[in-house]
């Protein structure tokens, strides 16, 4: 959680009661079958240098925000242009920025149920870039 509240969810909403492999899932047609690869991004000088004296929780942030991450996603969508793609990240006011980057909708914990189920279906039918 971005808030660092990790810790509060428990207490919220009880501890877990049920897992299940997502895998499991996907080979049984439950969900979509997902590709998943790993895209390490470079840092420029000036990020990795900031990196470099951060403590770990910084660490991650800057690497999760590395502003070069717009670029590769950009050509990742464009060396597939025919592919549905979600894009899923941790940090709003990155995903926010990628949002209007690549003028596509976001979803975050505020968004409307029926706008988020709206959104749904287009992405299911092919109508929301």
């Amino acid at each position: 959680r971005e808030d660092g509240c990790e810790r509060d969810v428990f207490s919220l909403i009880g501890p877990k009661r049920f897992e299940l492999p997502w895998r499991q899932l996907e080979e049984q047609g439950w969900i979509a079958t997902v590709l998943c690869t790993e895209v390490r991004v470079a840092m420029s000088e000036p990020t990795m240098e900031r990196y470099r004296r951060a403590v770990l929780r910084e660490k991650a942030r800057i690497a999760g925000e590395n502003e070069d991450k717009i670029s590769m996603t950009r050509q990742i969508l464009a060396a597939h242009p025919d592919v549905p793609t979600l894009v899923i990240g941790q940090f709003l006011d990155q995903l926010e920025e990628l949002s209007q980057a690549l003028h596509a909708p976001l979803l975050t914990g505020k968004t409307p149920q029926d706008e988020r189920q709206r959104l749904y279906e287009q992405f299911k039918d092919g109508s929301v870039p």
